[in-house]
Parts: structure tokens; C-alpha cells; sequence
């Protein structure tokens, strides 16, 4: 119901000494406006499983952000070597030679022509988050940062405590604890219950 999502607003708003509200304090302030526990705890999950996407949509940006920068570089890079190794050859044509020789020539031109074709492919094809490329450099890169999330100061083990007492179907709850207990940013501990749960094969 509205009600109860906007006590969860509020309550988001709220800075407490012992820091985010608990379930307990949501459902009592909920209680004090008529609301029943399980509307409090259902507009908790809903507004939890909110919180993860939004954290995995904005991690996924910045990631993109990442994969574009580091292919405009690999074009830089390219073009720039393109443009050395041409200078060199035309050098070492002219020094042996006395003349620029035609292999100097095709060797450029070809070298050129591959450059020149991906520089045009970089911009026509400006990768999006559904780009194949995109998501098969993020599937390489985020094993090692999640396994890195999970080994962080003990958030495996964190993780391995708190499932022996809380349903592992409610992976919101779990980001939550890893957010309020061990001080996490909300995509940082997505992507450790994510990899746990990838782990275990949940």
C-alpha cells in the first residue's frame, strides 16, 4: 500500500545514532498508522529488491563508461602505432634505397586500411549495454572483482553466519545486511551476493 512505502521513504530519510532503521522500528512506526506487519515487511522487500536494481543499473553505467573509455584507447593506441611504424618504414625505405619503395607503400596502405576500418566501426557500432562485447568483457571482469567483494574483510564469512539464520531466496535482505553490517555501498554488496550465490548454485 501507499502508506507503507511511504513510511519506508521517510524512514530512508531518517538518520538515526544506531544508523538505517530495523524491520522491528519500520513496523512499529507502521503499526502506529494502522499497518500490519506483513504490509510493512512486503513494502520492505519490494522497496530492497528496488534498491539492488537500481545499484546494478547504475554499477552497469559505470562499467560501460569503463569498456568505452578503454576501447577509445585501444583506437589511440592503434592509429598511433599506425602512424609510427608508417614514419619508420618510409625512413628505412629511403635510407636503403635512396627512394621510397612500393612494399613500404602496400605495407602502409593495407596497415592503414585495417586501421582506418576500425576507427570507422568504433564509431559507427558505439557499444550499448546489450552489445555482446560489452557483456562478454563483463562476465571476464566481474568473477575477480566479486571474488574480490566476497574475500573483503571476511563478507563470505559474514555472508555464511547470516544465510544459517535467513532465507537464501530473499537475496534483498542479504544486500541489505552487507550494506548495514559491513558498511558496503549498495552495488558493492550486490555484487558479493551475486558471486556467493553463484558459488553455492542458488
Amino acid at each position: 500500500p501507499e502508506e507503507a512505502e511511504a513510511i519506508l521513504k521517510t524512514a530512508a530519510r531518517v538518520d538515526t545514532t544506531s544508523g538505517p532503521m530495523t524491520s522491528e522500528q519500520l513496523i512499529a512506526l507502521g503499526a502506529e498508522v494502522g499497518l500490519t506487519p506483513e504490509q510493512i515487511l512486503a513494502a520492505e522487500k519490494q522497496h530492497l529488491n528496488d534498491r539492488v536494481i537500481q545499484a546494478g543499473s547504475e554499477q552497469k553505467s559505470t562499467l560501460l563508461a569503463q569498456y568505452r573509455a578503454r576501447l577509445s584507447s585501444k583506437i589511440k593506441e592503434s592509429v598511433g602505432s599506425w602512424l609510427g611504424g608508417s614514419l619508420l618504414m618510409l625512413a628505412i625505405s629511403y635510407f636503403t634505397s635512396g627512394q621510397i619503395a612500393s612494399w613500404a607503400l602496400l605495407v602502409i596502405g593495407i596497415w592503414g586500411a585495417s586501421t582506418l576500418s576500425n576507427v570507422i566501426q568504433y564509431f559507427v557500432n558505439r557499444p550499448n549495454e546489450h552489445d555482446p562485447r560489452f557483456l562478454r568483457w563483463i562476465d571476464r571482469n566481474r568473477s575477480s572483482d566479486q571474488a574480490t567483494y566476497v574475500r573483503n574483510a571476511s563478507a563470505g564469512k559474514m555472508l555464511d553466519e547470516y544465510f544459517k539464520t535467513h532465507d537464501h531466496l530473499n537475496s534483498g535482505l542479504a544486500v541489505k545486511f552487507l550494506v548495514e553490517e559491513h558498511d558496503l555501498e549498495w552495488g558493492e554488496a550486490k555484487a558479493a551476493v551475486d558471486y556467493y550465490y553463484k558459488l553455492r548454485a542458488w
